[in-house]
């Protein structure tokens, strides 16, 4: 999945979709272009279950989402054990409101691979969907142990403990997160709301800064920083 930046502090459910499996074109985000290149190397093998999921990933990041359910089942017919069609098809039920569906999935992919970081993150995710904070944090906290580098878990689990009170730890992984990737819009907007909040005035407009470099666009930033010159 790919994220946007956020208006304030709010959760962000971690979509967890692989781009491994892809060639160039969807790396390049012509999705299109890359659908269309699955399915011609679809119609010489069908069974060519990397271009089933890969169709998958590029269908969900066009919001094509219940086509992207289609694809990843179709991928697990084929090939059962595929966790990176598990993790997938979680995310894209995940994000049509079918939660327990998408638990299900994550921890038949966790019972395949119980060292994915990634999976960790996504169940975490899910979880603070449906409003279990405890265990979101607890799956988060997992992911992070397993991969100390993942950006997204800092990221998600920054953003929760931010929304929970617990802002001396959230701060923290966010600011670890962006270390790990500074192109992460909506940690630099937590970040800035945060700091902005507390009066750190300096360290707000870094982070609305770094949130225009990313989306010169972005209301946000331009309206924080307009505010932070008239202080």
């Amino acid at each position: 999945f790919f994220f946007q930046a956020e208006d304030g502090i709010r959760d962000k459910l971690v979509t967890g979709v692989q781009t491994c499996a892809l060639p160039i074109l969807a790396a390049t985000l012509n999705f299109q272009g890359a659908i269309e290149s699955y399915q011609s190397a679809l119609k010489q093998n069908p069974q060519y279950v990397e271009a089933i999921v890969s169709t998958g990933i590029a269908l969900a990041a066009l919001g094509r989402t219940e086509e992207s359910v289609t694809q990843y089942e179709a991928a697990l017919k084929l090939k059962p054990d595929m966790t990176i069609a598990l993790q997938n098809l979680a995310v894209s039920v995940a994000s049509l409101g079918r939660f327990d569906e998408a638990v299900g999935h994550l921890q038949a992919a966790l019972k395949l691979d119980p060292n994915s970081a990634s999976a960790y993150n996504n169940l975490g995710g899910v979880y603070w969907r449906q409003g279990k904070i405890t265990e979101g944090i607890a799956q988060f906290r997992k992911a992070i142990q397993l991969d100390p580098e993942s950006a997204d878990a800092y990221r998600n689990l920054g953003i929760l403990l931010l929304s929970q009170g617990q802002a001396a730890e959230g701060v923290s992984l966010l600011e670890n997160a962006v270390r790990i990737n500074p192109d992460l819009a909506d940690a630099h907007s937590n970040l800035g709301v945060y700091y902005m909040a507390q009066r750190k005035n300096d360290l707000a407009a870094r982070e609305f800064n770094e949130l225009l470099r990313l989306d010169p666009q972005n209301a946000l930033a331009k309206e924080s920083l307009a505010r932070l010159i008239r202080r």
